[in-house]
């Protein structure tokens, strides 16, 4: 094959090992034929164990620029039967033609069509379905800390924690004490919620010191708000099978950018449609006074999000300015607090 169909069988590589991780998955496999006796190239092989019985799929891999014809998919069946292989797979960059889908189906052939988002010779329009429900709250707090001679308050920066370790800002404290304490109901009935930091062990965080804090925090509910909408993912490997023409996404990749973005609804441009039903990302988020927190994103189809994260109690965050800033500061706190 050309360079360009060695990269489209390690594409199909790559997606294979994701969809059978407890498989041998081998490129460029040689199996000996049962008849001819000589070994038949395969481009990609996956072995694997049920009920105690050794099982054998093959994957040919055709990065033709026409719909691959019903004399290839003839070779493979023989190939297939040769090897004495379970089942075979055929995957094509530019569809099959009718009689090859009709003789794919009577003979029990997969065929497939493998898109990827980084390679434009392979793309397709892929969309994403994202729900993102936004909760909105305000908050009023009068600050009142334990301090001694010659301590300086700062009201600009304030860092409060829980453990005397790892700083937490007013959106994570709404999560805890709030978001993530009551039923979604009684939040929007009781509307208003008084956290006392004495009570729930919150202390302030003075220069390096830890000192006792007596502040409390009003939060109100407002609203809640629910976007559904479609997004270009950055990265992607699609399948669409041409016998029911059914697609399936796998390895759906977001940037933290983009999901930063999403959050905020800033400089984006989404395609806003009806209730979708099924999403492949679901988001919800807290607004505190235009200050957005991500509370919890869930993947329906397999991928992750990359960039530059930070995860705190399985929640990523987006790498911030103002959020390095904070780690930073707990870096030196807990550097102070270790040395002997």
């Amino acid at each position: 094959m050309k360079k360009t169909g060695k990269e489209y069988e390690k594409l199909i590589e790559t997606l294979y090992r994701q969809l059978a991780p407890n498989a041998i998955v081998t490129p460029n496999d040689s199996i000996v034929g049962r008849d001819s006796e000589v070994k038949r190239q395969i481009d990609v092989s996956i072995r694997y164990k049920y009920a105690e019985i050794e099982h054998l799929i093959i994957i040919e891999a055709k990065d033709f620029n026409k719909p691959v014809n019903v004399k290839a998919i003839e070779g493979f069946a023989s190939v297939i039967k040769e090897v004495g292989a379970n089942k075979g797979v055929l995957i094509s960059a530019k569809g099959f033609s009718q009689a090859a889908k009709n003789f794919g189906k009577n003979r029990g052939i997969e065929c497939l069509t493998v898109h990827s988002a980084l390679n434009k010779n392979w793309e397709t329009e892929i969309k994403v379905r994202v729900k993102k429900v936004t909760y909105s709250f305000d908050f009023n707090f009068d600050l009142a800390v334990e301090v001694v001679k010659g301590d300086v308050v700062l009201t600009k920066d304030l860092f409060f924690t829980y453990d005397n370790k790892n700083i937490v800002s007013f959106e994570d404290i709404l999560d805890r004490e709030v978001f993530s304490k009551y039923p979604l109901e009684q939040i929007r009935k009781q509307k208003r919620f008084f956290v006392h930091f004495n009570k729930v062990g919150i202390n302030y965080l003075l220069g390096n010191k830890v000192v006792p804090s007596n502040t409390v925090v009003e939060f109100i509910y407002i609203k809640r708000n629910t976007e559904v909408f479609t997004i270009f993912p950055d990265d992607y490997i699609f399948t669409k099978n041409h016998l029911n023409e059914s697609g399936t996404l796998n390895n759906m990749t977001i940037s933290i950018d983009l999901i930063h973005k999403i959050v905020k609804g800033e400089n984006i441009d989404f395609d806003i449609t009806d209730d979708l039903g099924d999403y492949d990302l679901e988001m919800e988020n807290l607004n505190l006074k235009d200050q957005y927190h991500l509370c919890k994103i869930k993947f329906n189809t397999a991928g992750g999000v990359t960039g530059d994260l930070y995860i705190k109690d399985d929640v990523v965050f987006n790498a911030t300015p103002d959020l390095l800033r904070r780690i930073e500061r707990e870096r030196k706190l807990s550097d102070s607090q270790n040395k002997p």
